[in-house]
């Protein structure tokens, strides 16, 4: 049962993976920011990632913690994309703006791989 639930785990954290890379392409972030609807979309698909890991139970302590490092990439990968609908500057990944920029995308990935290593 655990191994199952350690394989639902890692398909929700490949799908977080591929999400992650989907909003680091400058044609994501500027249709996020010119479309409401596609802001929504991305949000949507966040949400189905988490709703993902609710269908997970707690079992075991190594499951909770797993669970509990995936969720926090997401929500991390959540947090991006509402800053990019926030940030209204040009070249979103040149640095400018108040080192709002690919500096700052590096942290917060690092950020988000300790967690999950």
């Amino acid at each position: 049962m655990v191994c199952g639930l350690y394989k639902t785990i890692a398909a929700v954290h490949s799908e977080a993976d591929e999400f992650q890379r989907l909003i680091q392409r400058q044609e994501t972030v500027d249709a996020v920011r010119s479309s409401m609807q596609e802001k929504l979309r991305m949000n949507e698909a966040v949400m189905q990632l988490l709703l993902s890991l609710d269908y997970v139970p707690r079992v075991d302590p190594m499951v909770r913690k797993a669970r509990r490092q995936v969720s926090r990439l997401i929500v991390g990968l959540q947090e991006i994309v509402d800053a990019i609908v926030q940030e209204h500057v040009e070249g979103f990944w040149s640095g400018c703006g108040g080192g709002f920029g690919r500096d700052y995308w590096n942290d917060v990935v690092a950020k988000m791989e300790e967690g999950v290593v």
